[in-house]
């Protein structure tokens, strides 16, 4: 993640949760939850926690990963680790499923590749992975959906997201919608 989107979240985390409060996506984190296979699921790039209650609501032990002390800070509790999507402090096959909504979005096309290598090792075989980005084709700041206008982006289409991704995670399918990549993957 660039530098300045990740003090851009050490900085105003507080104001951008604020900002965004209701904005949740909870639909898509209870149907992945609903249908990732039993045990525990890591929220991916975590942000403020939204997802966390939806993820466990169906018996799985949780967990967030995050990047901005600040948000970890504003969580307060003792499951969410404060780490780097691009070396992960978690054994191989930690978990059953990843929810990555809208997380990987802040790196840059140069650093995906690795990033899904990393991801790839830390779920299990046959377990579930549901990420998403803005699709499109961009890479760097100034994208229009950026409200503060300080961060990184990336937008992929499926096309381009397949190049970045290991043999090891396989499309199961593409479940987004015209402006949304969401995409529904499976650790082979």
């Amino acid at each position: 993640m660039e530098d300045d989107t990740l003090s851009f979240y050490e900085e105003r985390g507080k104001e951008w949760a604020a900002a965004r409060s209701g904005d949740h996506d909870a639909s898509h984190a209870r149907r992945f939850a609903s249908e990732a296979p039993k045990g525990r699921l890591l929220d991916l790039g975590c942000g403020p926690g939204w997802h966390l209650e939806h993820l466990s609501s169906f018996g799985h032990k949780v967990c967030g990963l995050e990047g901005a002390e600040t948000l970890v800070r504003l969580l307060g509790k003792n499951n969410i680790y404060l780490g780097d999507m691009r070396s992960m402090p978690f054994s191989d096959c930690s978990f059953t499923g990843v929810w990555a909504n809208m997380s990987y979005l802040h790196l840059r096309t140069n650093e995906l590749a690795a990033a899904f290598s990393e991801l790839a090792r830390v779920v299990s075989v046959n377990g579930l992975v549901e990420m998403s980005f803005y699709r499109g084709e961009w890479d760097g700041k100034g994208f229009w959906k950026d409200e503060f206008g300080e961060r990184h982006y990336t937008c992929l289409t499926l096309e381009s997201l397949c190049e970045y991704l290991p043999d090891k995670l396989q499309v199961v399918r593409d479940i987004g919608d015209d402006s949304v990549l969401r995409v529904r993957l499976l650790r082979v």
